[in-house]
């Protein structure tokens, strides 16, 4: 796998972990492919991002000397206010998520592109259906006779703004998402 670029990561990521991540009683199998990728994903993030680097070689965490994702150095959220813990140029930041900000003023942020919100709603729709939705195909579009999709019938009540009201929400993102998908529009 050629460690340098995230899209070969994501359509790895999507092969192997999607179709069977969400769902209930996961094997051995995917546990041992979520610690493969994870390790991948710790090299490119090593690699590409220098603030993130930096604090884990502080911590003595190297890619090729650490065998477990539970030997990721997990970054502190406050870090996430004081640094670009982005692999992406700033070029290639289409959407910035904040946090809340009820702890300080200043709030955190997580930058994101196109594949990495596609990697998201790759992830979100399925345990979605899966958990409200069981037996129905969530992501089969409407027909074009006017009748609602199974999972269209039911009335959902997404208690969060549009998204154009709070574009720094991933909250409001993920429901956005979910009322494009099941075409409540």
């Amino acid at each position: 796998m050629d460690l340098t670029h995230f899209d070969v990561f994501g359509t790895r990521l999507r092969e192997s972990m999607i179709a069977h991540s969400w769902k209930p009683g996961s094997s051995s199998d995917s546990d041992d492919a979520f610690n493969e990728l994870a390790l991948v994903l710790f090299e490119l993030q090593f690699t590409s991002c220098p603030s993130y680097r930096s604090f884990c070689a502080a911590r003595g965490a190297f890619p090729g000397r650490i065998g477990s994702w539970t030997d990721i150095p997990a970054v502190p959220a406050a870090a996430f206010k004081e640094l670009d813990l982005s692999c992406l140029p700033p070029a290639d930041r289409t959407t910035v998520f904040h946090s809340s900000g009820t702890s300080e003023h200043r709030p955190s942020r997580h930058c994101h592109n196109a594949d990495s919100l596609s990697i998201y709603e790759s992830f979100l729709l399925p345990w979605f259906q899966v958990h409200f939705f069981p037996g129905s195909d969530l992501l089969s579009p409407p027909s074009s006779a006017g009748d609602r999709p199974e999972h269209a019938r039911w009335d959902l009540a997404i208690l969060t703004p549009r998204r154009a009201q709070a574009p720094h929400s991933s909250l409001v993102y993920m429901f956005d998402t979910i009322r494009r998908a099941v075409g409540l529009e």
